[in-house]
C-alpha cells in the first residue's frame, strides 16, 4: 500500500491547494513549553531543522505554524502530509454517519 506522503512532491502540495492551503517550509523551531505540562512521550522535541506551515490561500493567513517536520524541507512536507492523514482524514475502518461499523 502506498501511502499519500510516499508520492510525489508536486502531488502533495496540490492537494494542500486542493484542501485550501499553501506550505511555507521555515527553520523556526517551535516555541519551548515547559515540560512538566506535557505528557512524558511529547517532553523531548523532535531535533527537526525544517517546518512546514498552513497557509489558507483564502486568508493569506498562517493557519497552523508547525504542521510538519523533519530534516529537510521534503521531509517536513511529507510529514505534513502524513499528519494531515492521520488527524483529518476518516479511518477506513470507521463509519460513515449512520452506517454500521463494518470490520475486516
Amino acid at each position: 500500500m502506498v501511502l499519500p506522503e510516499d508520492g510525489p512532491l508536486d502531488e502533495i502540495t496540490a492537494f494542500f491547494r486542493e484542501v485550501g492551503f499553501s506550505l511555507s517550509a521555515h527553520g523556526e523551531p517551535p516555541p519551548k513549553i515547559d515540560p512538566r505540562t506535557l505528557p512524558r512521550i511529547a517532553r523531548r522535541p523532535p531535533p527537526y531543522t525544517h517546518w512546514v506551515a498552513l497557509v489558507s490561500l483564502a486568508t493569506g493567513e498562517t493557519a497552523h505554524r508547525w504542521w510538519g517536520g523533519g530534516m529537510s524541507e521534503e521531509a517536513a512536507i511529507r510529514s505534513a502530509r502524513a499528519r494531515w492523514r492521520y488527524q483529518e482524514e476518516p479511518s477506513p475502518s470507521q463509519p460513515t454517519p449512520g452506517e454500521p461499523r463494518k470490520l475486516p
